[in-house]
C-alpha cells in the first residue's frame, strides 16, 4: 500500500534544501514539500 501511493504522488513531491543566515553563523537544513498550486510547495520545515 504505502509502495503504492508514493509512485501516485512522486510527481508532486519534492525535496527541500535552504541556508538560514544567522549573524555570523550559516545552517543548512532541509524537509519535503508538495505541490498545492502552480509554482507554490506547502512545507513544513524545523
Amino acid at each position: 500500500m504505502f509502495h503504492e501511493t508514493c509512485g501516485e504522488i512522486r510527481e508532486s513531491t519534492y525535496g527541500v534544501l535552504y541556508h538560514r543566515d544567522i549573524g555570523n553563523t550559516r545552517t543548512a537544513g532541509y524537509s519535503s514539500g508538495f505541490i498545492i498550486a502552480p509554482m507554490i510547495i506547502a512545507t513544513l520545515t524545523r
